[in-house]
């Protein structure tokens, strides 16, 4: 091929979510930018259960940047994943938890639903939503380029690509949005020798059909098959996300999942569909659901899941979450994360380009914001694992967890609903998101003792969930507004305290109830 150079803004490694978002956020703005992947779309991907807080990056980052695709019923809604994308997503109407013991019969008073706050969430089918996004960034003047391996990165005054090809692509900035394989992590030895993650937990997953729903649970008010469905078990979980599961729908095909505690459950070199069927026949109930599913394309075993980077940024470049490090799909915190760093790379790139100044000290917030969401990210799921050997543990740490995002949730909502008018400031010294509430940090790190003092035998099971619900009933709220001007969010927080407070195991009725405006978020 004719050797020729193209110069651009910023160059994007990988066409991804991340990739895709960022691209058509710097597109918008008027930056020249390239996407490079070495695959194309549509592809494989798992990472697939939205969260409230998903929906409401995407209304921040709609309005912010002005990209309307991102929200008014674009892809933070179901109604607008129908619309733009197709009917081959699910809705995520609860968080569903199942608690079970190997052996022993299934109690189903150890249910756990938390609802979504705001509005229905999505199972997104990625193959076709991470095309949607790349097709959105090019609308928006994205240059994308599918198939092309990249052979070579060297960053100087400017940075230069050469890909398989024989075309060498210039930029002023690159950012990797690869993923696992990351090449600017390999390249720089980014990568942590020994990953900085206490968790330790390998995965086994596919797409299925057939899969039934399971048993219905009369006590609470939503069916499992509405919503992301966990099943628990010391030491491990099961995801189950269908796609098919509302009216409209015309994708039959269920995300299934098991992660395991790798020191707990050593790899014995069994086939991944043969160490998922070894887990089921442990547990009868969750069995059955699976008597009549069968897999659409392999199964995919990895080895150990976490991995982390000592740094995220460097001289015109920085990682993208997921290229950066990983923990676990538990909580389903990938896509907020992602797009709440993603918020903060545009801002500090718009910045940079507009100056003409790539010094890394301008993008020294962006490593020390990706090093917190990884470590607070290791810690929740951590826990989590450990309690899980007992399920009133479990129960006063979910509350926990509930909390955090629910709060978290509620601030963001608050700034959203008052636009212009907000006096909303980040708050000082957060443990993972800007928008948490102040006194989150204290709540978790007291909690969380708690969890490590019962793992390494200085307090029984039924000290440690006692000290955690106490200190849960004790949790004061601070407001980041002024109650004056977020009345219905101070009231939503309230009432949510007051169920995580009394242990109640189905947190999704007041929610459905009367929810807010959509329109406001």
């Amino acid at each position: 091929m004719e050797h020729k150079q193209i110069q651009f803004d910023v160059a994007i490694l990988g066409s991804g979510f991340g990739g895709s978002v960022l691209a058509m956020i710097l597109a918008k703005q008027g930056a020249k930018v390239v996407i490079i992947d070495a695959k194309s779309h549509p592809r494989f991907a798992i990472g697939e259960s939205t969260v409230p807080l998903t929906s409401q990056f995407f209304s921040l980052l709609s309005r912010k940047y002005e990209i309307p695709e991102l929200a008014n019923f674009g892809l933070n809604s179901p109604a607008g994943i129908q619309k733009i994308v197709g009917n081959c997503c699910g809705i995520k109407r609860i968080f569903g938890f199942t608690y079970h013991q190997f052996d022993k019969n299934y109690n189903s008073n150890n249910d756990i639903q938390f609802g979504n706050v705001w509005r229905d969430e999505n199972h997104l089918f990625r193959q076709e939503v991470d095309t949607h996004l790349a097709k959105i960034a090019v609308n928006y003047g994205a240059v994308l380029k599918e198939d092309t391996p990249v052979i070579s990165v060297e960053i100087n005054e400017q940075v230069k690509i050469t890909a398989n090809n024989g075309e060498e692509i210039c930029a002023k900035y690159i950012v990797d949005g690869s993923g696992y394989r990351s090449l600017l992590a390999e390249k720089f030895t980014l990568r942590d020798a020994t990953p900085k993650p206490k968790h330790h937990s390998r995965c086994i997953f596919t797409h299925m059909q057939g899969v039934l729903p399971f048993e219905k649970n009369e006590n609470l008010s939503i069916p499992w098959c509405q919503g992301t469905l966990h099943h628990l078990f010391e030491s491990g979980w099961i995801w189950v996300i269908p796609f098919g599961n509302h009216p409209q729908a015309t994708n039959n095909l269920t995300s299934v999942g098991l992660t395991l505690d790798s020191k707990k459950f050593p790899d014995l070199n069994l086939s991944g569909e043969e160490e998922f069927q070894s887990i089921l026949q442990k547990i009868p109930i969750v069995a059955r659901q699976f008597a009549k599913a069968t897999a659409v394309r392999p199964w995919i075993k990895t080895g150990r899941l976490q991995y982390s980077s000592h740094a995220t940024v460097g001289h015109r470049y920085c990682l993208l979450p997921h290229a950066a490090g990983f923990v676990d799909a538990l909580f389903s915190r990938g896509f907020s994360s992602t797009l709440e760093t993603i918020d903060v790379i545009a801002e500090t790139l718009l910045e940079s380009l507009a100056e003409d100044d790539f010094s890394m000290q301008r993008f020294e917030h962006i490593d020390a914001l990706q090093h917190k969401i990884l470590d607070f990210t290791d810690r929740i799921v951590h826990c989590a694992f450990i309690s899980w050997a007992n399920f009133d543990l479990w129960n006063a740490w979910m509350r926990v967890w509930a909390i955090g995002v629910g709060t978290t949730e509620s601030n963001l909502g608050s700034y959203l609903f008052m636009g212009k008018r907000s006096k909303w400031q980040p708050v000082h010294d957060p443990i993972t998101s800007r928008f948490e509430d102040p006194g989150f940090r204290s709540l978790f790190e007291d909690c969380e003792t708690f969890i490590i003092d019962f793992k390494n035998n200085k307090i029984s099971a039924t000290e440690a969930s006692t000290q955690l619900f106490q200190r849960i009933a004790n949790y004061d709220f601070q407001m980041t507004l002024p109650e004056q001007v977020c009345g219905h969010e101070w009231a939503m927080k309230n009432a949510l305290c007051r169920d995580l407070f009394l242990g109640k195991p189905d947190l999704h009725k007041r929610w459905k109830a009367k929810q807010p405006d959509p329109h406001l978020v």
